[in-house]
């Protein structure tokens, strides 16, 4: 079997978008192990595979929580809580409201962008949601000036 080699997680990069990124690197991790007839949770424990930090973490989190040590399943809600920042709602609906289109963006572009964004930002149910999504876009849409 070929070593597995995935980029490792940096957990210095860009505080506000750390949780962000672990779950997408979490979502990597858990890609590769399926893809590598991984299933056992002793061998699952790869966090080599997310880089020196995480494992320097890890050992930090495991002194703490001592019971967890051999649990995957806990590990990652342990590393999850870890990077994850506390929800802040008002926050997290303010740094939503402030995006704008990019100049090299089309409107289905900046329409996903916004769908990304939206997640875990605390809107009340998808009506409310849909509803921000759309004034972002009627508000922000940069048109190119061009007739078709």
């Amino acid at each position: 079997m070929a070593p597995i080699a995935i980029d490792p997680f940096d957990c210095e990069l860009d505080s506000t978008t750390l949780g962000e990124r672990w779950v997408d690197k979490l979502r990597t991790l858990e890609i590769a192990l399926v893809a590598f007839g991984i299933i056992e949770a002793a061998r699952k424990r790869l966090l080599h595979l997310a880089g020196k930090a995480v494992i320097q973490i890890s050992a930090t989190l495991t002194a703490v929580n001592a019971q967890e040590v051999d649990d995957y399943t806990a590990m990652v809600r342990v590393l999850t809580a870890h990077f994850t920042p506390a929800n802040n709602t008002p926050y997290n609906k303010y740094i939503f409201r402030q995006a704008k289109q990019c100049t090299d963006e089309t409107i289905d572009q900046f329409h996903v962008r916004l769908k990304k964004l939206s997640v875990g930002r605390g809107f009340a149910d998808n009506n409310v949601l849909q509803e921000e999504i759309l004034t972002k876009i009627i508000h922000k849409f940069k048109s190119t000036g061009r007739k078709h």
